[in-house]
C-alpha cells in the first residue's frame, strides 16, 4: 500500500495530473478544485 505521512510532499496538480483531470474524477469543474484548496495548504509555485 502507498501511505502518506504528515510532512510528505504530494502533487495535487502538475506533471502527472492536471486540474481538469482531477475535476473530472470528482465530477466538478477545475475552478471548484482550485478555490477549495484553502489557506491551510502551503503553496509552492515552480518555474
Amino acid at each position: 500500500m502507498d501511505y502518506r505521512a504528515r510532512g510528505d510532499w504530494v502533487e495535487l496538480s502538475g506533471a502527472h495530473i492536471g486540474v481538469d483531470e482531477m475535476a473530472a474524477c470528482a465530477f466538478t469543474i477545475a475552478y471548484e478544485i482550485l478555490v477549495g484548496i484553502g489557506n491551510r495548504v502551503e503553496r509552492r509555485y515552480l518555474p
